[in-house]
């Protein structure tokens, strides 16, 4: 009995034994060099810039856009078939002149009817007038001719205005568009024909942050390139709106220029440059520095040894950097992280 127990304690221990020496064979463990490798792969690296405060120019180069001095959807104020178009798409057109008309037969011989009709009344009041001044007929019986006859130029007057609203005319002087519909085609008032724009001036429109608020005034001068010129050109601002967005926290202002020949066509981008004599000390960041959010920007610094969010007054941004009038003070802003 006891050569069985101490057969069976011997296999156990050698079990043991053998279990150990292979774990120490098969898998060994890692130095403490590589498990500190291991760790430093997930380290969180960053990028930082130390701040600098410095005076902030006061030119700005902002986008802008080029607008007509007047642009109109040109439509008829009545319904039925084009007969004619009378303008050639794209050219200068006069004031006044027709460009479109609709058919109007049915109120032309409407118009003959009720002209026919005013004379025949103004007989009778010529009539009735003489037939008065010698008590002929009474007063009475005179005031209804006459009333008859005012009902009869009324008829003709308005039928002449329907009839006048079977013709488009240019509202002013302007270039014509692309011609949107054909003829024979069946107009409806809600129908465009064509767009009609004033481009013997053009309007320069911008915007600008909050901050620049109360620094431009109408009167005021600006220097835009549209980008068919390679060259700057200047405008006079006419108009700043008083409101800001809360949207996007800017507002917009419009300047006009002169446009001789229309070689500045309208809708395109503009690059504007403001002098606004004015200047401010703050810091200038990489622009990925600068986080959006509800309540408008933040970026995010390291002070004493902590990643601290900061909230800050954006004076303006381009394409590199972003210009901050408040909110940051001496210390490193972050602005690239990455793992190791």
């Amino acid at each position: 009995m006891k050569n069985k127990s101490f057969r069976l304690l011997f296999i156990i221990t050698a079990l043991a034994i053998v279990i150990v020496a292979a774990k120490f064979l098969f898998f060994p463990g890692k130095s403490k060099a590589e498990t500190g490798a291991a760790r430093a792969k997930f380290d969180l690296r960053i990028n930082g810039l130390v701040l600098v405060k410095q005076q902030l120019s006061d030119t700005l180069a902002i986008a802008g856009s080029i607008l007509p001095e007047e642009l109109t959807d040109l439509s008829f104020e009545a319904s039925g078939k084009l007969i004619a178009i009378s303008f050639n798409e794209g050219t200068f057109v006069k004031k006044g002149s027709r460009l479109a008309k609709i058919n109007d037969a049915d109120l032309q011989a409407e118009l003959q009817k009720a002209m026919a009709n005013k004379k025949l009344q103004e007989q009778r009041e010529e009539r009735a007038r003489a037939l008065l001044k010698k008590d002929g007929i009474s007063k009475e019986e005179y005031d209804q001719i006459n009333n008859a006859g005012e009902l009869a130029r009324a008829q003709v007057a308005l039928l002449t205005a329907q009839i006048a609203k079977t013709e488009l005319s240019a509202p002013y002087d302007g270039y014509v568009g692309m011609r949107l519909v054909g003829l024979g085609q069946y107009i409806v008032p809600t129908m465009v024909i064509s767009s009609f724009s004033k481009l013997q001036t053009i309007r320069v429109e911008g915007a600008l942050p909050e901050s620049y608020f109360g620094l431009l005034k109408p009167g005021d001068i600006i220097h835009f390139q549209p980008s068919n010129l390679g060259r700057y050109l200047t405008a006079k601002i006419y108009a700043i709106e008083p409101k800001i967005s809360s949207e996007s926290r800017t507002f917009v202002f419009r300047a006009k220029a002169d446009n001789p020949g229309a070689k500045i066509p309208s809708g395109g981008f503009a690059k504007i440059l403001l002098k606004l004599n004015h200047s401010t000390d703050g810091f200038i960041i990489p622009a990925e520095s600068l986080v959006p959010d509800a309540k408008g920007y933040v970026a995010y610094v390291f002070d004493n040894g902590k990643v601290k969010e900061k909230r800050v007054q954006l004076l303006r941004r381009d394409a590199e950097n972003s210009y901050i009038s408040e909110g940051l003070g001496y210390a490193a802003v972050i602005h690239e992280s990455f793992n190791n």
